[in-house]
């Protein structure tokens, strides 16, 4: 039998075969071994880098891409320039993303920090919720914390219960529900739009009706204890304000 451990060195030209219970042991340098076993060797053996294959050890092509994963699960904190997923993504805890979050659905039990939301879905959110770009979700957002977004909002539906700003222009289709409270347009003159009808659709449609208030006025028609012109001509010009302040916000049809 031979004493391997004579052998200052080894090399073999073609192929080393090991018996099926032989293992591969290298001395570290602080004197522990550190063991390599059949089973071990096997899940190298092969594999296509960047490529996942069930069964064996997950390694990163050229490019440091890998693809082919099944199911990915962190039960920590997530933190990439872009992420792009096919179904659905849970986030157990925060989610910070410098770039955009596309998916078909979004759930993020912890804080989300995203640049810009794409959701085909729902998007749920536990805590806090921060978008320094664009939020769109086609179906209904979910935010039990806060919601800030600095750019637009185009969704479904909206339930924040905290406060809720958005710094750019908001298209709600369906309901918007805000138990805090809302700060909607980056500043006084930005319009909001509600139910399809735009801030200038709103505008024309409110000069059209003050215009035809103004006309009955001015004929001279009293009535419903008014006792002057003057009087009736006040009231007009209160409710023409009013009107146009809420045409400028989009908020009158």
């Amino acid at each position: 039998m031979i004493d391997w451990k004579k052998f200052r060195g080894l090399e073999v030209w073609q192929t080393l075969r090991l018996g099926k219970n032989a293992s591969i042991k290298v001395q570290q340098a602080s004197g522990a071994d550190a063991t390599l076993s059949l089973t071990e060797v096997q899940y190298l053996d092969g594999l296509t880098l960047g490529t996942v294959t069930a069964s064996k050890a997950v390694t990163v092509d050229s490019s440091k891409d890998v693809s082919a994963f099944r199911s990915l699960t962190a039960t920590g904190t997530v933190t990439t320039s872009a992420l792009t997923v096919s179904g659905a993504a849970t986030l157990a805890g925060s989610a910070a993303v410098t770039g955009t979050v596309t998916a078909s659905a979004v759930k993020v039990s912890g804080t989300a920090t995203v640049s810009g939301l794409a959701v085909s879905g729902v998007a749920t959110v536990a805590g806090s919720a921060t978008f320094t770009g664009k939020l769109t979700v086609s179906s209904m957002a979910v935010v039990a914390g806060s919601a800030t977004v600095s750019g637009a909002v185009n969704a479904g539906s909206i339930d924040v219960s905290g406060v809720a700003t958005v710094g750019g222009s908001a298209a709600v289709t369906g309901a918007l529900t805000v138990t805090g409270s809302s700060s909607l347009g980056g500043s006084a003159g930005v319009p909001v739009g509600f139910h399809g009808v735009t801030a200038s659709q709103a505008s024309a449609i409110s000069a059209v009706s003050i215009t035809a208030a103004v006309a009955i006025s001015a004929s001279g028609v009293l009535g419903y204890g008014f006792s002057t012109a003057a009087q009736l001509e006040a009231v007009v010009s209160a409710i023409a304000t009013i009107r146009t302040i809420l045409a400028n916000k989009g908020m009158t049809a």
